[in-house]
């Protein structure tokens, strides 16, 4: 299928929503729409995963139930679902190191500089999403937010926008490349 093609099979796709798996259905839709933005995206990028993102994208007979899928159960299967309701990051970022298609990089490096050398403090992964924190009195949207206020940290809460490229002294790298 062209990427056109597989644009127009997920604006057609209609979710079964059993219990709460609004989580899943919008990790999953994400994932494909973010890669099918891409000009240049082949479906060879989602890796092993391809045929089985490309038979959702297929699904035509009624609502797509996700939880009904094995590489769904397969996600999953070792998830701590002791608290009900699923976080939509912490299966977002299950999903794209399952898929972990090249386009994608959540890697981030906070970096120090002593006399002429470079060292990394710390860094993120290249699938796991990122948290930012902005102080409680910055809170207000209609005043500027200076960057030195800002603190970035790996998070399995919230994921953020490619909008974040750098941030004081961290280096963010875009979420998806080549776009």
């Amino acid at each position: 299928m062209s990427r056109d093609a597989l644009q127009q099979a997920l604006l057609n796709l209609a979710y079964d929503n059993t219990g709460s798996m609004c989580y899943a259905n919008c990790s999953v839709t994400c994932l494909i729409w973010a890669c099918l933005s891409r000009h240049n995206f082949t479906v060879g990028e989602w890796g092993e995963p391809a045929s089985q993102l490309c038979e959702v994208l297929r699904h035509t007979d009624g609502l797509f139930q996700i939880d009904g899928q094995e590489w769904y159960h397969s996600l999953v299967a070792n998830w701590d679902a002791q608290h009900g309701q699923a976080d939509s990051a912490e299966f977002t970022s299950l999903l794209v190191h399952w898929v972990a298609p090249a386009s994608c990089s959540c890697l981030w490096q906070r970096r120090w500089m002593q006399c002429e050398n470079v060292y990394i403090h710390d860094h993120g992964d290249t699938y796991q999403p990122l948290m930012l924190q902005i102080q409680p009195t910055l809170r207000n949207p209609t005043m500027a937010v200076p960057p030195n206020s800002l603190h970035v940290r790996p998070a399995p809460q919230l994921v953020y926008p490619r909008c974040l490229h750098a941030l004081g002294n961290t280096q963010v790298t875009p979420l998806m490349k080549g776009h």
